[in-house]
């Protein structure tokens, strides 16, 4: 970003004490660092995403690069805005669903984004990872954006009940939440 600063509107945003710790290098292979652990809990919300019950720290969060951290610093929970030039993918709303759910990504600079849901299989072996759909892979301008995931594969099919991974990659940066299908 120049050293002009931008004015940014946050429509809506959550105050919660926030760990903040170093994210470190970029896994260059589209988000595995988030794949990499169980998908297993959920911050449970509302219809219009207010918090209910307690936050699953590993979920959610916003990454800002004028922390002084190498790639960034992560804060983990629910988000706060983030500084001009960060990101924040904020919880899915409602969580858990029985139908579509909005994920809303607040962009500080415009930049490349990807936001990949994501589904696991455990079939007696090792946990199996895979692409459910892909709901953004495009320049994203500065603003908040909201994104509604229906709850099917790219090839439009329902997905079963069960606990998948939303995937957001803005450059470097990679945030994640599970999101509970009923």
């Amino acid at each position: 970003m120049t050293g002009h600063h931008r004015s940014l509107v946050f429509t809506t945003f959550f105050a919660l004490a926030m760990v903040v710790v170093p994210t470190g290098e970029a896994d260059p292979s589209h988000g595995q660092a988030c794949l990499h652990t169980p998908f297993r809990g959920i911050t449970e919300t509302s219809e219009t995403g207010e918090t209910i019950g307690p936050v699953d720290p590993q979920d959610w969060g916003c990454v800002s690069e004028q922390s002084g951290a190498p790639g960034g610093a992560r804060a983990l929970g629910v988000p706060v805005p983030p500084p001009p030039s960060g990101i924040c993918l904020q919880p899915a709303a409602p969580n858990p669903a029985t139908g579509a759910v909005r994920l809303g990504l607040t962009i500080g600079e415009s930049r490349h984004v990807r936001l990949v849901i994501y589904g696991q299989t455990w079939r007696g072996g090792p946990r199996d990872v895979f692409p459910v759909r892909t709901l953004v892979d495009a320049q994203l301008q500065v603003g908040v954006h909201s994104i509604t995931w229906d709850a099917k594969t790219d090839s439009g099919e329902r997905v079963p009940p069960g606990v998948y991974r939303a995937v957001m990659e803005a450059g470097a940066d990679v945030l994640c939440g599970d999101i509970e299908i009923r």
